[in-house]
């Protein structure tokens, strides 16, 4: 997974492999908010997610595999200031 931003929209491009490819394109109107949550735990360690609400209710993964709270905490927050600057 690649998110690229530039100030009028964010592309979320999905690549499996070396022939299929999905790209999604928002623009910051179309997205609600981001959150970061759990999305599973192995012994005692917690992965965490960045995703994308958008207005038709379809979350959007940007990030994940991350295992410290206060990295993807981070990225969320910078996400909300990318979407606030428009």
């Amino acid at each position: 997974r690649r998110v690229e931003f530039s100030r009028d929209q964010m592309k979320v491009v999905n690549q499996i492999g070396p022939i299929h490819q999905k790209t999604e394109t928002f623009e910051p109107h179309l997205i609600m908010g981001f959150k970061q949550e759990v999305y599973m735990t192995s012994n005692s360690t917690a992965y965490y997610r960045v995703r994308a609400e958008t207005t038709y209710g379809k979350p959007i993964t940007l990030a994940d595999g991350m295992t410290n709270e206060t990295t993807a905490e981070k990225l969320k927050n910078s996400l909300q200031a990318w979407k606030q600057r428009r």
